[in-house]
């Protein structure tokens, strides 16, 4: 059984590894380590979650990558990068907005091009996946027929989850929480994924199902 280490940004990336990913993918021959980065500090003990600073990130990236054969993976979203990835070289000088794999490819780069590294930024954040198929997540907020039909209406919006749009107003997770005020990430959105399965997500969600392909091929 080969093991991939995922650096993560919060708890519910690490639960969605543990309870979702993890027993799809060990019925490969793959398990999941899911570690949550360690963001700064608070009170001298590392703090985790919120924005991920590049200068912060890689001296922890750099600790994994020296296990020499084992696999180091990330899941960051787009929207809580600090600008200090925006910055990295080849991509300081754009007046655009880089896209993910332009800054997974940067990533890349300003850490030597280490083999055993497949970095993967969501597009655009982690709530997209919820977006996988019309119906299992208002089931899990038990959704009002109003409340349906506007969770339809997203998901009719766009080609696929992962092109939601990252205005932080249009956010999928903002999105979400407008439709369903009690929606809470780690309570109701971990569950509702399980139900809805890593086939349907790898479906309906291309860069997603890139990356677990990358993960399952590359270990």
């Amino acid at each position: 059984m080969k093991t991939v280490n995922v650096i993560t940004e919060g708890q519910s990336e690490r639960d969605f590894i543990n309870v979702v990913l993890r027993p799809y993918t060990k019925s490969l021959g793959l398990t999941l380590n899911p570690v949550v980065v360690a963001t700064g500090s608070k009170h001298g003990r590392p703090h985790q979650g919120g924005t991920v600073k590049f200068e912060v990130l890689k001296p922890q990236l750099d600790e994994f990558l020296q296990l020499g054969t084992v696999l180091t993976t990330t899941m960051f979203d787009y929207v809580q990068l600090h600008k200090s990835f925006f910055e990295l070289p080849d991509l300081s000088s754009s007046s655009d907005m880089p896209a993910a794999e332009d800054i997974e490819a940067a990533m890349y780069r300003a850490l030597g091009c280490p083999s055993n590294f497949i970095p993967y930024i969501m597009q655009y954040e982690f709530e997209a996946l919820l977006f996988s198929t019309k119906t299992n997540l208002p089931n899990r907020m038990n959704a009002t027929t109003e409340q349906r039909t506007q969770f339809l209406s997203v998901f009719r919006a766009f080609p696929n989850p992962e092109e939601i749009n990252s205005q932080s107003s249009q956010s999928p997770s903002r999105r979400i929480k407008r439709i369903f005020p009690k929606f809470r990430k780690i309570t109701h959105g971990v569950s509702a994924l399980e139900r809805i399965g890593v086939d349907a997500i790898r479906q309906r969600c291309p860069r997603f199902n890139w990356w677990l392909g990358q993960l399952l091929t590359g270990a």
